[in-house]
């Protein structure tokens, strides 16, 4: 998806596990080097989508450990303290958040311009995915399910948001 990014838009990635971070966090442990969500909140910055954007943030991606729990309050509120505001956030998760249920409390306040957010679950059925589909609903976005490879929406994907998946 990076890589068909055409070039004369302008994109930013944060990525995140327990905190949120940019391409423009300094490493190498970028998961312990980012926003917590507590405290002053790092500038985001909008890039042209450029050859080296895009190999650059395919590297991180590449390098990135798995480890830290998962929370998207931080992530969340550094794409919508941006400036401009961005039109469309893609939240993309493949873990159970430990803040999701005051994420979809506190949306408002998180997404006060209420901006569209697409979310997809990866690999990731049951109440969690049910969080992210309702964060698509509740914002105007869309909501889709990657499961066993394929890539789920509409009630195809919707049946896999019970808890009955929860793993």
């Amino acid at each position: 998806a990076i890589k068909k990014l055409p070039s004369n838009m302008s994109v930013s990635v944060i990525f995140f596990s327990t905190t949120g971070w940019t391409i423009e966090t300094e490493g190498p442990d970028f998961f312990s080097n980012g926003w917590s969500g507590v405290g002053k909140m790092p500038p985001v910055l909008w890039y042209p989508a450029n050859d080296r954007l895009k190999t650059e943030v395919i590297s991180q991606i590449e390098k990135m450990p798995i480890k830290g729990g998962t929370n998207w309050y931080p992530p969340l509120k550094m794409a919508f303290s941006m400036s401009p505001a961005p039109n469309i956030v893609y939240l993309l998760s493949d873990g159970d958040p430990r803040d999701g249920e005051s994420v979809l409390s506190d949306m408002s306040e998180i997404n006060p311009d209420g901006i569209p957010i697409d979310t997809i679950a990866f690999e990731l059925p049951g109440s969690a995915a049910g969080k992210l589909r309702d964060i698509a609903e509740d914002t105007g976005g869309k909501f889709v399910l990657i499961y066993k490879g394929k890539r789920l929406t509409g009630s195809s994907a919707e049946k896999y948001t019970s808890s009955d998946y929860d793993e």
